[in-house]
């Protein structure tokens, strides 16, 4: 009977429709908490009107059916609707994001999967988003490895089959082909790189998604989505593998740092100790004055934005060194900038400087070094400055590293910078060594005390910083 088959036609449409909206609702409530996110209509309420135009059926009430059957079908328009504008503001990093810390289970995925592949017409962004789906559905289900499986092709083209909807599409040009036979010529690349910063500095990132923007609706089509997700899984696995190596070698290398920063700092102490010094030096307020200090504020790099994605250029570990000393400075400068703004009527108190995703905390004393007289400050009291800005910045890092760390990717630049920001608190505690000696000049020796407290606070925010580079059960404190 007609009515049945609209029925159930509505119903096949309904079941498919459901787990989006749930998942899309739900990635809405997470990005906008109380904005009134939810569909107009829930699913629910439509299979109520399904199942009572079918009983009315039955009984011979057609017009009534009919009419309750015409209110579901509305219901579902608008619940297309409604999906569709929300898809338009779920962009692929706000997915990935979401799923990465709510897995789908394998049902979902396949309703997420049959749902984007079904659309018509495709927005721009559906390729991104339905590319990052079938990737993680098939690493769930099949493992590559260094080894060349030619059959892995085959196994993705059947588990893929019923996926796919009875959707016609033009068969892939000559055009389409080629630029699938240049994707696969990227795929052969992969095996020969040994580095994760020479795979991220090739590009093939850039290259693939260029070429997949390419095929446009050939995108979509069952004999070019087997290729493209041969592609990205063995993309994926030389790219992990890559990157959790050079992990694990920055951790090791950070450790062995943090180890010789504990010997440094033991020294220091022992040295310290035996020393005799004079009273610190303290300027009087009026031979500095900040309007003379010249030169712009330099405030370092802004606060963190993210894109659609991250820049692949920030997971490498050469922009580090591009960055490092800028960010460093520019923490110094705005601390300088802070002790200079303070009241005259602040002397003797400890004050908070405030950072960006942290707070440091200074004594009238070491606010005293960046405030040091007219012309160049003594080594030790520039040292002091030198080492608060390195607390400062580890500090920083670390919240920022802290709040980004259960994300895929994105705490890369922060872990990256945190080490060398080990590395330098490391240098910089050799250098307070090298100034600590009988020998001195006054003008020194009067800031070895405030200096060595900064050593010993280096050593804290290394304390801090450890986690990230050992394990638990590895952790051990500065002692």
């Amino acid at each position: 009977m007609p009515l049945e088959e609209d029925i159930q036609q509505i119903e096949a449409s309904l079941n498919g429709l459901e787990p989006v909206m749930d998942l899309s609702a739900k990635i809405m409530a997470n990005a906008l908490p109380n904005q009134g996110v939810a569909p107009p209509v829930g699913t629910e309420k439509i299979r109520k009107f399904l199942k009572s135009a079918t009983d009315l059926a039955k009984i011979g009430e057609k017009d009534t059916a009919l009419d309750l059957l015409q209110q579901a079908q509305q219901a579902l328009g608008d619940a297309w609707q409604w999906l569709t504008i929300t898809d338009f503001g779920i962009s692929a990093y706000v997915l990935r994001t979401y799923i990465e810390k709510n897995p789908l289970t394998e049902s979902q995925l396949e309703g997420m999967i049959r749902y984007y592949l079904g659309k018509m017409p495709h927005a721009a962004n559906d390729r991104d988003k339905l590319d990052y789906l079938l990737l993680e559905y098939f690493s769930g289900k099949l493992t590559v490895t260094d080894e060349p499986k030619p059959e892995l092709l085959l196994e993705i083209e059947d588990l893929l089959e019923p996926l796919i909807p009875d959707v016609p599409l033009p068969e892939p040009s000559e055009s389409i082909e080629k630029s699938l036979q240049e994707l696969y010529s990227l795929r052969g690349l992969l095996g020969e790189f040994k580095d994760f910063d020479k795979l991220v500095h090739a590009r093939v990132v850039e290259r693939a998604r260029a070429i997949k923007i390419f095929l446009h609706e050939s995108f979509y089509h069952p004999s070019v989505l087997p290729r493209i997700i041969h592609f990205n899984m063995d993309f994926r696995t030389r790219f992990d593998r890559l990157f959790h190596a050079q992990l694990v070698n920055v951790r090791k290398a950070s450790q062995s740092r943090i180890e010789e920063a504990w010997e440094v700092l033991r020294s220091i102490q022992d040295v310290y100790e035996k020393m005799e010094l004079p009273e610190l030096y303290r300027p009087e307020p009026d031979l500095y004055d900040p309007d003379e200090a010249g030169g712009d504020l330099v405030v370092g790099r802004p606060l963190e934005t993210e894109s659609e994605r991250i820049p692949l250029d920030r997971l490498r570990r050469g922009d580090v060194e591009l960055r490092k000393d800028a960010d460093l400075q520019g923490i110094i400068n705005r601390i300088t900038q802070f002790v200079n703004d303070l009241p005259p009527d602040v002397t003797d108190e400890d004050t908070i400087v405030p950072l960006r995703q942290a707070r440091l905390k200074m004594s009238p004393t070491e606010r005293s070094a960046f405030k040091s007289g007219d012309g160049q400050p003594p080594v030790s009291a520039s040292t002091i400055q030198m080492g608060l800005g390195l607390i400062a910045w580890l500090e920083e890092e670390l919240a920022a590293y802290k709040g980004r760390e259960t994300d895929r990717y994105l705490w890369k630049p922060h872990f990256d910078l945190l080490s060398h920001g080990v590395s330098r608190t490391v240098e910089l505690l050799h250098v307070i060594r090298s100034l600590i000696h009988d020998e001195a000049p006054q003008e020194e020796a009067t800031w070895f005390e405030p200096l060595v407290k900064v050593a010993l606070r280096m050593g804290e925010s290394l304390n801090h910083a450890l986690p990230v580079f050992t394990p638990k059960e590895e952790n051990k404190k500065v002692s």
